[in-house]
């Protein structure tokens, strides 16, 4: 299930205190936009704003959004930009964003596909493709404005390639050194991301009767919780899909109850405490057996039992979500036995949640799903998983 190689990527950025965009199509060619184009696609980013499953905020913020990856370059020359303030709102409330926090804008309505096919048509027409390696001289409409402010007329052939030479070097100084380690670290990211997609089949049944009628029935718990204890509502949902899909209050199952299945014998009568961030303070929660028949109480059980796993694992989803399922004890074991046999610390293998080789020395004979990952990872939307293999900034 490959999806970024085949994915439209549209970059923006600053130089000079100017807004730019570049188009990137299917084959890697780029095309940078006129400044139209990138006010269409803005008003089309807003628009469908709440598509957006998720946002990757590092150095760069990245997402995406109608099967397009959309990306900012250098985030920080952003933030006082009045057109991205909700971007940057979403991440801050990840799970709260509504239109009353954006500062409206002219909404034309145009989706972002019908955009891309407009662009990718004119750039075919007129043959105005750009790339890093080749730059073809434009063709103009009817003037070029110069930097004196005086319009130029087509037929003054000389003084327009003179202008559009110097366009050139502009737009190759764009692409220098430096902006290429930017393209192949993003090209190593997507490849990271893709291969973790094959991996653990992540998407492949996000979309099946089982996985919306999980959402259909608890996401808003699962979104109340997951803001309360700093999580993601996408991954808590799927392994609350897996764990048992429905939740009812009489079945036990194995000694588990209700939707999250949390073990009696281990969870029963005993107190957790985990940060609430609604409040900023330490919560104690009791759980009791009968608690626990309570949907809304045995979603914030699972929750509160993943965000302490989340901690001890320093932010890695993907250890967390299997010690949601076999305990942090035998994971440890896991990470033992893989850091032995590669000669790796514990510490190299837990703070790098893009390495997930240690998956390989789950064995079957593990108490618990030794595919648990992946049969978790199946019920969660793609788009989640720079966020799973992202370094956490932030451990309690």
């Amino acid at each position: 299930m490959s999806r970024n190689k085949d994915t439209y990527r549209l970059y923006f950025y600053y130089e000079n205190n100017k807004l730019f965009s570049v188009f990137e199509d299917k084959t890697g060619n780029l095309t940078e936009l006129n400044e139209n184009k990138t006010l269409e696609l803005l008003d089309g980013i807003y628009e469908y704003f709440n598509d957006i499953k998720s946002i990757r905020l590092k150095k760069n913020m990245s997402f995406y959004l109608n099967g397009i990856k959309v990306i900012l370059l250098n985030a920080n020359d952003f933030k006082n930009d009045d057109r991205f303030k909700y971007l940057f709102k979403y991440n801050e409330n990840r799970y709260k964003l509504t239109k009353e926090v954006v500062l409206k804008g002219t909404i034309i309505g145009l989706s972002l596909v019908a955009i891309l096919a407009a662009i990718s048509h004119y750039t075919s027409d007129n043959k105005k493709e750009e790339n890093i390696d080749s730059y073809n001289i434009q063709s103009y409409d009817e003037s070029y404005e110069t930097s004196n402010n005086e319009f130029i007329e087509e037929d003054n052939t000389e003084i327009l390639l003179k202008e559009e030479q110097n366009e050139i070097k502009e737009v190759q100084e764009k692409y220098s050194d430096s902006e290429e380690e930017k393209d192949n670290n993003i090209t190593k990211e997507n490849n990271e991301i893709d291969n973790f997609i094959d991996e653990f089949k992540i998407g492949s049944e996000y979309n099946s009767e089982k996985a919306k009628t999980t959402r259909n029935l608890y996401y808003n718990i699962f979104e109340k919780y997951c803001m309360m204890y700093d999580l993601n509502p996408d991954i808590l949902c799927a392994i609350g899909t897996q764990e048992e899909g429905i939740h009812d209050p009489e079945a036990e199952t194995g000694g588990s109850l209700g939707l999250m299945q949390p073990l009696l014998s281990v969870w029963d009568n005993k107190n957790i405490t985990v940060h609430n961030d609604s409040n900023n303070r330490d919560e104690t929660i009791h759980i009791t057996k009968e608690k626990l028949r309570d949907v809304d109480f045995n979603i914030k059980v699972g929750c509160a039992i993943f965000r302490l796993y989340l901690d001890e694992f320093k932010g890695n989803y993907p250890l967390a979500i299997v010690a949601y399922n076999m305990g942090d004890g035998k994971v440890r074991e896991i990470i033992g036995r893989c850091a032995q046999d590669m000669n790796l610390t514990e510490k190299e293998i837990i703070e790098n949640p893009k390495f997930y080789d240690w998956t390989k020395y789950i064995y079957s004979s593990d108490a618990g799903d030794s595919i648990y990952l992946m049969n978790t990872g199946r019920y969660m939307p793609e788009d989640i998983v720079p966020i799973m293999m992202e370094e956490s900034e932030k451990t309690k």
